[in-house]
């Protein structure tokens, strides 16, 4: 037998000792030369494989066997056919020993036939009816061979039904223009221009001249590819890098982009999932262990953050409103009722992540629309951390500085950060039942102090109210040439809303609430929020003198101090800001963590990020990246309260802006996504007008804030976009590199280049799932579209399940590998699973082929009960993407 040189004779046999595995001798029918192959695999040259229950097989790729080698049947060792079916035997007796190199094994010039898909289709139908008559082939080997009668079996289960699959699906196939071409010859970095290094003369390649050229015409190249007149150029490539082709073949080529680009064709295969029980449990049973909130735990995770705002937010509206902050503090309250329904909507339709803006644009538009907003999300979470930090800092070094032994209150936001931080790597962060005990702490200290107000108010009379009256007027006429009672209220409206910051954390843990739950805990905080700071922000100017108020952060104590006669009420207050405000810290932390979290497994972010620590489970890294980049914004703003609370108030309103965004988006372009509350669109662009408002309110008080939070949040931006894009960024490092290839640098950009190429195909090699329902071609066309302009991915599996196989579509197969052809730089391929579309399967699927929920797409579902397959609803699948409508 005559074997090439780069091929080792394990390439064309198999081990001559019995397999253990029931499909082996398919595996070695498959592997087998190209001369030995069947009709029925000349048919099937896809390599239709049925994957085991461990793992999913490779399956050789969809192109045929090298040419222009002659092999001698007789010298193959023999293989071994143990537990190999029918199918199998008839695949492994219907070869003939013609070689390669015989005439009458040829396929006949394309000049003989009106195309070359008929030609395919002529073979196709004379190698189907070789494969009829199975037990005449079943009683030949028995005839010709009686030692191996012994070894034979009938076909398993799955084999049987993997053939019949194979047989229900259309036999015609679509011819590829690059046939020969194949990954093994694509396997390195290089393509036809690698065949002359850099300075080095020119090989000794045949060129056609420009007459007689087949390349000098789109038909002529496609010709060409066809009869494999480039593959022996193709082989013959070298190590040298280069992503150019030859200026005589250079646009013609370009066609398929980059040779090194190319991913492989794909192939079809049969998925067998485990029967474990995780496949068999009912729902309610696996909901039950993860879906633990109630509205009470729910509203306490996030109102830490929201009613510890009262403690930052009342200073603030005080110095643009002086005396009418109650008003404005009341009115920026209401304001909070059309984000409500926003919100409520959006979790309804989309709760299966806790990444908010992200995970809803990234499942009605682009990867770098949903990238963008992460930004801004980010941006809110750490200006929490930061904000808080500052306040408590403030309480604490209210009550413990002296005269003679000032206390720096930065240095006590940075131990703050640090210790906050410390306990969320001891697994704090995730204990709602802690934070449901300091919501109950604030809340009662916040009754207690309004209580205490009122009696306070009533034993004093208005004196102090009317002294803070005639003072505030006089100011707010006096500010800015007297600006007038409505303008002091809008400021103090724009203002007021970093009193409200908090709420739009609240979707960072809304896959953990249960179902019904959420639009509760949304109810609880805004009521709290509307009963509490406007009443407590009367009664700080009906007891606490105007200097007072100006002068200091902690307003609170200073009216706990008045309306509790003693320092007992006021040492309760701070003792109680100071466990809020670290539950505020913790709220950045969950927020931040749980949409770096959703970051990594998008492959947006380095996976490194989502490392945890085995004990407690908390991911350490991203944990010190929020340290990090809190204290770096404290830093830059030099602790200062004031700027702190206008950056975290300008980032609040634009991610409550983006709710409102999202939830337009989702109405076009998901109108038939099952939701359980549909919001009125009035509303919502209410919601938008109200946000856009009172931003342009803020950057009017505050001109400089336009540029500090342009500064972090651009920041911001460019990091993810570049993380996001950086297979993007290295292609054209790439392109750079070739552009100096006659530079003194020599081999060193050749070197560079081979390895942003590998590095490239590493970064791609990450597959992703789309679950197909039908064989709409255009439906397939438009889900590849989406992943190869927003994933950085070489890889697709189209997962079909079904029930019956009367029930699988019938050109599924042939739509499969027209997708696979029109996008050459992903190796899409075809996966039957014989099972419902049921939560509990996709979780096994997804685990078989080791790929994220994350990373699995499917099209928009629609239909009544906001259920999925009439079975269960879009949030118990985990996360699956939508990438259609």
């Amino acid at each position: 037998m005559q074997v090439p040189s780069e091929e080792s004779p394990s390439d064309f046999s198999s081990s001559a000792g019995p397999s253990n595995h029931p499909l082996s001798a398919h595996a070695d029918g498959l592997h087998a030369p190209a001369h030995q192959q069947s009709a029925f695999q000349e048919l099937h040259n896809d390599d239709m494989t049925i994957i085991p229950n461990e793992s999913l097989r490779s399956s050789t790729q969809r192109s045929p066997s090298k040419a222009r080698h002659t092999f001698d049947v007789h010298a193959t060792p023999h293989v071994s056919l143990s537990g190999s079916s029918p199918l199998h035997r008839s695949i492994n007796n219907a070869s003939n020993t013609r070689s390669l190199d015989d005439p009458a094994s040829r396929a006949a010039p394309p000049s003989t036939t009106d195309s070359s898909i008929r030609q395919r289709h002529a073979r196709l139908k004379s190698a189907m009816s070789g494969t009829h008559n199975l037990e005449y082939d079943a009683h030949s080997v028995n005839r010709s061979h009686p030692a191996s009668a012994s070894i034979l079996r009938p076909p398993s289960f799955a084999e049987s039904q993997f053939a019949t699959i194979i047989r229900r699906q259309r036999k015609r196939r679509v011819v590829s223009p690059t046939t020969h071409v194949t990954p093994a010859t694509i396997n390195s970095i290089l393509d036809i221009e690698a065949l002359n290094p850099l300075n080095a003369p020119p090989t000794n390649l045949q060129q056609p001249s420009t007459t007689d050229d087949p390349f000098a015409s789109d038909s002529g190249w496609n010709s060409a590819f066809r009869r494999g007149e480039l593959k022996a150029t193709i082989d013959r490539i070298i190590d040298a890098p280069t992503t150019t082709l030859p200026s005589d073949r250079q646009d013609p080529l370009m066609a398929i982009h980059r040779a090194w680009e190319f991913a492989g064709w794909g192939s079809i295969s049969l998925l067998e999932l485990p029967p474990t029980p995780s496949n068999v449990n009912n729902d309610s049973d696996q909901q039950s262990k993860h879906l633990q909130l109630g509205q009470w735990k729910a509203s306490a995770i996030a109102g830490n953050a929201v009613t510890g705002s009262v403690f930052y937010a009342l200073p603030a509206v005080v110095a643009v409103s002086s005396v009418l902050s109650p008003i404005s503090i009341l009115i920026a309250c209401l304001l909070l009722f059309p984000f409500r329904p926003i919100i409520c909507e959006l979790s309804s339709a989309l709760s299966a992540s806790n990444a908010g803006n992200y995970y809803y644009l990234s499942n009605i538009s682009t990867k770098l629309v949903a990238v963008l907003a992460a930004a801004f999300t980010l941006l809110d979470a750490i200006a929490t951390g930061a904000v808080s930090a500052g306040t408590a800092s403030a309480y604490i070094v209210g009550e413990t500085s002296t005269q003679h032994a000032p206390i720096d209150h930065r240095l006590v936001s940075v131990l703050l950060l640090i210790g906050l931080a410390a306990l969320c790597l001891l697994g704090m962060r995730d204990s709602s039942t802690v934070a449901l005990g300091m919501f109950t702490l604030h809340i009662l200290t916040m009754v207690m102090l309004i209580v205490a107000g009122v009696v306070a108010w009533i034993r004093t009379g208005n004196s102090v109210l009317h002294e803070n009256w005639s003072i505030g007027m006089a100011s707010i006429r006096a500010s800015s040439g007297g600006k007038g009672i409505a303008r002091a209220i809008f400021d103090g409206i724009c203002v007021a809303f970093v009193g409200l910051t908090g709420i739009e954390c609240s979707p960072s843990y809304i896959n953990q609430v249960k179902s019904g739950e959420f639009p509760k805990a949304l109810r609880n905080l805004h009521w709290i929020v509307v009963l509490t700071e406007a009443p407590l922000m009367l009664l700080v100017l009906a007891l606490v003198p105007m200097q007072a108020i100006l002068g200091g952060s902690n307003v609170l104590a200073l009216l706990g101090q008045v309306a509790g006669r003693g320092a007992w009420l006021k040492l309760f207050v701070v003792v109680d800001a100071c466990l809020v405000l670290c539950g505020g810290i913790i709220t950045g932390i969950v927020a931040f963590c749980g949409l770096v979290d959703a970051l990594c497994q998008d492959r947006v972010v380095p996976q490194l990020l989502q490392r945890r620590i085995a004990k407690t489970g908390a991911t350490y890294p991203s944990i010190a990246l929020f340290l990090a980049l809190t204290l770096i914004m404290s830093a830059t703003c030099d602790f200062s309260l004031t700027t702190l609370s206008s950056v975290f108030s300008v980032s609040f309103l634009c991610v409550m802006t983006l709710f409102g965004i999202s939830l337009v988006l989702l109405k076009y372009a998901r109108p038939s996504l099952p939701r359980d509350t549909i919001a009125n669109l009035a509303t919502v662009l209410l919601g938008i007008g109200i946000g856009i408002t009172a931003m342009a309110g803020n950057f009017a008080l505050s001109p400089i804030i336009i540029i500090q939070t342009l500064v972090y949040y651009i920041a911001m931006a460019v990091v993810l976009i570049a993380l996001a894009r950086r297979v993007d960024l290295a292609r054209i490092l790439v392109w750079l590199i070739e552009h100096q290839r006659t530079s003194s640098l020599g081999r060193l950009t050749i070197k560079l280049e081979k390895h942003l190429i590998n590095w490239i195909r590493r970064e791609r090699a990450h597959p992703v799932i789309y679950f197909a329902k039908s064989d709409d071609i255009s439906m397939l066309a438009n889900a590849l579209y989406y992943i190869q302009n927003n994933e950085p991915t070489s890889n697709c599996k189209l997962v079909h399940c079904y029930k019956t196989i009367e029930g699988i579509p019938e050109q599924l197969d042939e739509t499969f590998q027209l997708v696979d052809e029109i996008f050459p730089t992903i190796t899409v391929d075809l996966v039957f699973v014989e099972a419902a579309f049921t939560p509990q399967v996709v979780k096994a699927i997804t685990q078989q082929l080791d790929i994220p929920i994350s990373r699995s797409f499917i099209s928009c579902p629609s239909g009544r009960d906001a259920l999925v397959g009439s079975q269960h609803p879009l949030s118990e699948y985990g996360g699956l993407r939508i990438v259609l409508a």
